[in-house]
């Protein structure tokens, strides 16, 4: 008697079982790994203004797009104007959008169901994806839109109708965040390129983008600017683009050491597509990839390990999905299952745990796993499973049954954030509510100015929603981190917002102010607001204000006068943790010697600046230590351009080498002019 065959997966009722079970798994993931980032509560803010009437602020008296991604503010505050609770709403919608994706992924992309579910548990094992599923970022948006353009454009025919389909996604994508188009340049080009008739299609591709158009002419008309502030907060920081590309590969190097599996999947993706006929379209896709790698390069990264990864990495499954997994057998293959899984649990809190190994945060070079430093805004109580699950008593059936006894009584899960910074600024709304309206200078957090609500104005010092110091040039920080760029709050700005006085103490910066004050407050449609606006966006700080950006950057700058060719100095200047520092040498008559020698502590890198009497920059070059002990010689060949010009002066900066910090300590003991 023949033996009836087992069941495979392609049977008729295992295969639907299994996708089922694996949506399943997908919402626990998502769910018990759904977290809230304080930046994202700075959206929050601004959706709370949105719907009480406020318009889409931070500081309810001013117009300043606080948030880097329109769209996606704009789906909660539709959704928030509802519920009226922004915890919740968020996490809903994050999974929903999750879900959508894996759906897409499996339903449509896929060329089966069963390489569908493959690609799913791909997803799954990203810690970048799955953390960044839900954060309160954009991200979960982003995934969605990206999957959807990644269908259309992989798996649909070539026509006028599909190109204004792909063309009104990647606009939406660019509204959701800006920098994301360039995911969609490459693909979109080759999907023009290969119309008949490709000045109609760039017609077809114009209504595609209207979206975009229409935000964009929303926030010079409303804001005055273009691009969000945050733009201007984090991109003008006064950064060499050496330093900013090492920072870029920190952040890349932070997820290859905490979530290698991303990685593989990408450079997988690359070696699938390049080799053999190198399909077009997924050229094209993974050109998009490559634009946005080096992009976030350049950019020196993030401090928020993975954020900007995810959707590169869902881009990588996708190709697999379509170039890979159909030449696959799972008889053959099954080995690569467990290589995903195993490379997968390398990582510090791979998917399938709650919490990282030791409830730890994992942090390289600036770049943190930023679930872990907010697990208190975890959906599920992640600290309390780890107390019960690290007693040594506790095998996995007590584990098991503790979870199963949370969830069973409800227990298991917060319907609120918790943290610190929510509690002041309840504190803040109850002082406003008592006192009137708060002018503070707050620090940076976002769970605060959401908490306080719209009767508390902050000046943030980091800059992200403040239109004046966000185009002011940072606190000079020789070891600065991505996002971070300090500023200082000139003298009278709050007494100034706040009605006390009518103008900064600096006349001269008043000036300038008093024009961002005017397209930030003033009558949208008056001439001079206009008339402001094309004079900001078109002219420089450094316009504006001549010799400036040095004051604000180096605020503890030491000056020392030097007579003759050379001097005995022994000038000590620093101090651990400053910013701001910087020693500078004034010269009674301006030096035009070839080559110097100076004296400075060992083990410490620095930048020369050469100055003319202006104070305008003349050349700069690089002092790399090569001694830890005592003062170090540098015999120095002055650049051509200063010894030619002459030069008034020197300003010694220390500066961060690759991944060794600058300690706060230096020392210059003498200087001499040898020609």
């Amino acid at each position: 008697m023949k033996k009836p065959a087992l069941p495979t997966l392609s049977s008729a009722w295992l295969l639907p079982l299994a996708i089922v079970l694996a949506f399943i798994f997908l919402t626990w993931l998502v769910l018990s790994h759904a977290w809230f980032s304080d930046d994202a509560y700075f959206s929050f803010r601004s959706v709370d203004n949105f719907v009480h009437g406020h318009g889409l602020t931070w500081n309810v008296q001013e117009r300043v797009q606080g948030f880097t991604h329109p769209l996606w503010v704009l789906l909660l505050s539709a959704l928030y104007f509802f519920t009226r609770e922004i915890y919740l709403t968020t996490i809903l919608v994050s999974l929903a959008l999750a879900l959508a994706v894996a759906w897409l992924l499996v339903f449509k992309i896929a060329a089966s169901r069963a390489q569908g579910l493959a690609a799913l548990g791909l997803l799954a094992l990203s810690t970048a994806f799955i953390d960044y599923s839900s954060s309160g970022l954009e991200n979960p948006l982003t995934h969605l839109l990206l999957a959807v353009f990644l269908w259309l454009f992989l798996r649909t025919g070539e026509n006028p109708p599909r190109l204004f389909w792909l063309c009104l996604v990647a606009a939406l994508a660019a509204v959701n965040r800006l920098d994301t188009g360039l995911l969609y340049a490459p693909a979109l080009l080759y999907a023009w390129w290969r119309q008949p008739q490709r000045a109609g299609a760039l017609g077809v591709a114009t209504l595609g983008f209207l979206p975009l158009l229409a935000w964009e002419l929303f926030a010079l008309v409303y804001y005055g600017f273009p691009f969000p502030n945050t733009y201007y907060a984090k991109l003008h920081n006064y950064v060499p683009l050496a330093q900013e590309v090492w920072a870029g590969l920190n952040y890349f190097w932070f997820t290859l050491l905490y979530d290698p599996l991303t990685w593989v999947v990408v450079f997988s993706a690359a070696v699938v597509v390049l080799r053999g006929n190198r399909p077009p379209r997924g050229v094209a896709v993974l050109l998009g990839m490559l634009l946005y790698l080096l992009y976030v390069l350049q950019i020196g990264g993030d401090f928020m390990g993975g954020r900007f990864l995810s959707a590169v990495y869902l881009a990588a499954v996708v190709l697999l999905a379509v170039y890979f997994l159909p030449q696959l057998s799972l008889r053959q293959h099954w080995p690569l299952i467990p290589a995903a899984l195993l490379l997968s649990a390398v990582a510090s809190s791979p998917p399938y745990q709650l919490y990282a190994r030791g409830f730890e945060t994992a942090r390289w070079q600036g770049v943190v796993d930023e679930r872990m430093v907010y697990h208190t805004t975890n959906f599920l109580r992640i600290e309390d499973l780890y107390a019960f699950n690290s007693h040594p008593d506790y095998h996995l059936l007590n584990r098991a049954a503790y979870l199963v006894r949370l969830l069973g009584r409800g227990t298991a899960f917060r319907w609120e954030a918790e943290h610190d910074w929510i509690e002041l600024g309840r504190q803040l709304r109850a002082q406003a509510q008592a006192q009137g309206m708060l002018y503070l200078p707050q620090g940076a957090n976002g769970f605060t100015g959401y908490y306080a609500g719209p009767d508390v104005y902050f000046i943030h010092g980091l800059a992200l929603t403040d239109p004046l110091l966000s185009r002011l040039p940072p606190i000079y920080n020789p070891n600065w981190r991505s996002g971070h760029f300090m500023r200082q709050i000139p003298a009278g700005y709050l007494a100034l917002e706040a009605g006390q006085q009518a103008a900064l103490d600096d006349p001269a910066l008043d000036a300038y102010y008093q024009q961002i004050r005017l397209v930030a407050q003033g009558p949208l449609f008056s001439a001079e607001r206009w008339a402001a606006i094309w004079a900001l966006n078109t002219r420089d700080f450094d316009d504006w204000l001549p010799g400036y950006a040095a004051q604000l950057r180096f605020p503890e700058l030491q000056s020392v006068v030097v007579s003759g060719t050379g001097a005995e100095l022994n000038a000590a200047f620093g101090g651990l943790g400053h910013q701001g520092v910087a020693l500078q040498l004034e010269f009674t008559q301006p030096w035009q010697a070839a080559v110097l020698e100076l004296g400075l502590s060992a083990g410490d890198h620095f930048q020369l600046v050469y100055l003319n009497a202006a104070g305008e920059e003349l050349a700069a070059q690089t002092l790399l230590s090569r001694t830890t002990e005592g003062v170090e010689t540098h015999r120095v060949q002055v650049p051509a351009a200063a010894a030619q010009a002459g030069y008034a002066a020197l300003r010694l900066v220390s500066i961060r080498h690759l991944n060794q910090a600058a300690d706060g300590e230096y020392l210059m003991s003498f200087i001499q002019a040898l020609d």
